[in-house]
């Protein structure tokens, strides 16, 4: 059985994925992702089944809510300590390309605050992602965008309505990597405070 955890883009999404039997939750309440087990326990115990069916975890290692990346990292790392169970993860840029037919031309940005966006496109199997302020954005012929809609320009196509099924979708199209650690493109709000208090910015 496959796992998939996306505590970053959007709230708390699940997908349980076993031959045929497919689960898929969304709280769009980000609050709620401390009852990310709990969820899982109890839609487990509905299909008679427990933890240790699930043999492959996917999560979301960002870029976004320094919160949601470490709640779906350390969730996906706690299964890792099970030596048959094997862990990947996507990026919040994926779950947006798998979304849409997009090109190799087209942009991919989410809210980094601050008066900043994470900018990304997609090369060959690769993205390449940067942080740049607002007043920096390229042009850009096609940009889709994820977040907080007061930040979304009138150039951007919205991406904030997905497919019930996207992570389903998004495993099917191996938009995943080995690639763990959690993908933290700026610093936090906190970070920032502490670097300004002690002189380094």
């Amino acid at each position: 059985m496959d796992l998939v955890i996306d505590t970053v883009s959007q709230g708390l999404r699940l997908t349980l994925i076993d031959h045929g039997y497919d689960f898929n939750y969304l709280s769009l309440d980000k609050s709620c992702a401390h009852s990310l087990l709990k969820i899982l326990e109890d839609e487990l115990v509905k299909g008679s089944k427990s933890c240790d069916d699930i043999k492959r975890v996917f999560f979301n290692r960002g870029p976004g809510s320094f919160t949601g990346i470490k709640m779906g990292y350390v969730t996906a790392m706690t299964f890792a300590l099970d030596p048959e169970v094997e862990v990947y993860s996507f990026t919040s840029f994926d779950v947006m390309h798998t979304q849409v037919n997009a090109t190799s031309q087209d942009h991919f940005l989410l809210n980094a605050f601050q008066g900043d966006y994470f900018l990304a496109n997609r090369s060959e199997l690769a993205w390449d992602y940067q942080v740049v302020s607002s007043k920096e954005l390229p042009n850009m012929q096609q940009a889709y965008y994820m977040g907080v809609q007061k930040y979304c320009r009138e150039e951007f196509t919205s991406l904030n309505d997905f497919d019930e099924d996207i992570l389903k979708k998004l495993v099917q199209k191996n938009y995943y990597s080995k690639e763990t650690s959690p993908l933290y493109l700026k610093k936090s709000t906190a970070e920032i405070a502490r670097d300004k208090k002690m002189g380094l910015i």
